[in-house]
């Protein structure tokens, strides 16, 4: 059993942002289109819409950086938002957080802006987040200690914390049982994680299970406090008529046009840097379900 019961909790990790924002998308849309704003302009005029009931960065801090960066340099506009979050913990939370939302404002269908300020204000996000928390994902596979037998408990485990379903398009969130809070403190996913990471990693105490059903799509976003690093394992990904699917991860990368796509099937895993990549997964058909596992780490004190 694990100690620190925390583990327990079911916060999206997502903030929530897990089905087609038409309406955020249509919004941003209008100021992507407005080619007299600067890069500076537009984080101003995304971040003055977006609103985040369960994550938001404190109001002191908004109305600093809003007021800020209007005289921020929009040729170094990502170094300009890290040097303005300083190095104080909270502070750089809170800087990632509206990242986090600014991002999913310019990109709320997974494709963000290619050309013009809107694609500079984008790529500044990438570059702060990546600064602040280093970005990217790993692909591990099938790690080698998770036996067929602990698989199939948490398959099992997930379809019995699953909660009550109801017609929507947006991820479910259910309790972790013994099984995966065991798994999300194992020295096996610890040492594993540390490797592909390479640096030395420790839980968070946070982990969940998700579920996303028929045509969702987990949409542009940055992870939340307590998933520095997030460790994914696709449990189910099937079609309504029992055929095995394929989830598709996309990781934004600072400085590049092309995000890196991650395939994973059931079974197999993989690590994101959470905190600082801003991430989406491709949407799901009109007859595919998925489970998967989110559990958290941070980097060790000790090093």
């Amino acid at each position: 059993m694990v100690g620190k019961r925390k583990i327990a909790k079911t916060t999206d990790l997502t903030n929530g942002r897990s089905s087609q924002v038409r309406a955020g998308a249509h919004q941003s849309k209008n100021v992507v289109n407005n080619h007299d704003l600067t890069p500076s302009a537009i984080l101003i005029e995304e971040l003055s819409i977006c609103k985040d009931p369960d994550e938001s960065p404190r109001p002191d801090f908004i109305m600093e950086l809003l007021e800020r960066l209007r005289y921020a340099d929009d040729a170094a506009l990502g170094t300009w938002l890290v040097s303005f979050a300083g190095p104080d913990r909270e502070r750089r939370a809170a800087l990632a957080t509206a990242i986090g939302q600014a991002a999913h404002r310019l990109a709320p269908d997974g494709e963000p802006p290619a050309q013009g300020a809107a694609a500079v204000a984008w790529q500044s996000l990438l570059a702060a987040a990546d600064h602040l928390y280093g970005s990217g994902a790993h692909a591990l596979g099938r790690l080698p200690f998770l036996s067929e037998q602990l698989f199939s408990r948490l398959v099992d485990e997930g379809r019995q914390q699953m909660p009550e379903q109801s017609a929507t398009d947006r991820r479910m969130i259910g309790s972790p049982g013994d099984v995966l809070a065991n798994l999300a403190v194992s020295r096996q996913l610890r040492e594993a994680l540390s490797q592909a990471l390479e640096c030395a990693v420790v839980p968070t105490y946070e982990a969940l299970y998700e579920y996303d059903p028929p045509g969702s799509h987990v949409s542009t976003h940055i992870d939340r406090s307590g998933f520095e690093f997030t460790f994914h394992l696709i449990l189910e990904h099937a079609t309504s008529r029992g055929v095995v699917a394929e989830s598709v991860l996309i990781a934004h990368r600072p400085g590049h046009r092309k995000p890196n796509r991650f395939r994973v099937r059931p079974g197999e895993a993989l690590v994101l840097r959470g905190r600082g990549t801003v991430h989406s997964w491709a949407p799901l058909g009109a007859d595919e379900r998925r489970t998967l596992t989110s559990i958290g780490f941070k980097r060790s004190a000790e090093t």
